[in-house]
């Protein structure tokens, strides 16, 4: 985590039109300090990078209700999910979506959250697609730029892309099918990119980076995807490095 705090440094150096974001399941863990903090560490250390927006994956969900909205309340940045509702009165359980502005333009950030594979009885998870169906064309109306942070997974992502041209870019998390290189679906122009799929031990090993140029019509003239492994090259950021050593010792 440390040499990815280097890499955004770098990065926000480069430019200023930057969007850090998260396609989910960043905050359950159960690997120690994240599981005896319940998420806390992840969100002090988004905090400390950054980042505009996360979505809410299934995995997340089983740090259970009060844990979650503590971790939510402590976020300088948006926790997201159009289709998470609690149980117990039906109510979405965080924001559908955040419009943000960047350099001038409106950005329409969407969270979708992918089906749990255990009991989760404090929350219910309904269709991401009709979810983003209802929510996509309300956000468009008041964003220059549309993003669906998705914990769907590819293939589900793949059906999501042919959903809307007014989406313009998908972010996925979740199951990947192996080799699979970010693509524009040809029918509505939506990019779609792949995050990191997280494994024991190797989470947070690659950082996807996408260079998007848009012409003053805000359509895409070109873009570039390539997935940045966070090798020795990186030498660790002093403050993260801090954060980290913080919670290792507590």
């Amino acid at each position: 985590m440390a040499r990815r705090a280097a890499l955004i440094s770098q990065e926000r150096d480069r430019t200023p039109f930057l969007l850090l974001l998260d396609g989910g399941d960043a905050l359950f863990s159960d690997q120690p300090p994240t599981e005896q903090s319940k998420g806390a560490l992840i969100i002090e250390a988004m905090n400390l990078m950054g980042y505009d927006a996360m979505a809410l994956g299934e995995g997340d969900l089983r740090l259970g209700k009060s844990a979650l909205q503590r971790r939510m309340e402590e976020a300088a940045f948006p926790i997201l999910s159009a289709n998470v509702r609690l149980s117990e009165s039906g109510d979405l359980f965080a924001p559908a979506y955040a419009i943000l502005q960047l350099d001038g333009r409106s950005v329409g950030i969407i969270g979708l959250t992918g089906f749990a594979s255990e009991p989760l009885p404090e929350f219910e998870i309904s269709d991401p697609l009709a979810a983003a169906r209802q929510v996509v064309p309300e956000v468009a109306e008041q964003a220059d730029t549309v993003i669906i942070l998705s914990h769907l997974g590819w293939a589900r992502n793949a059906d999501l892309a042919g959903l809307s041209s007014a989406v313009d870019l998908i972010i996925g998390g979740g199951a990947q099918a192996p080799g699979q290189q970010p693509y524009r679906a040809g029918v509505t122009g939506t990019y779609v990119a792949q995050a990191e799929l997280p494994r024991p031990g190797r989470a947070g090993r690659v950082v996807g980076r996408w260079a998007l140029t848009l012409n003053a019509d805000g359509n895409t003239v070109s873009q570039e995807w390539r997935a940045v492994s966070l090798g020795p090259e990186f030498a660790d950021d002093p403050a993260m490095a801090a954060v980290l050593q913080e919670y290792a010792v507590q």
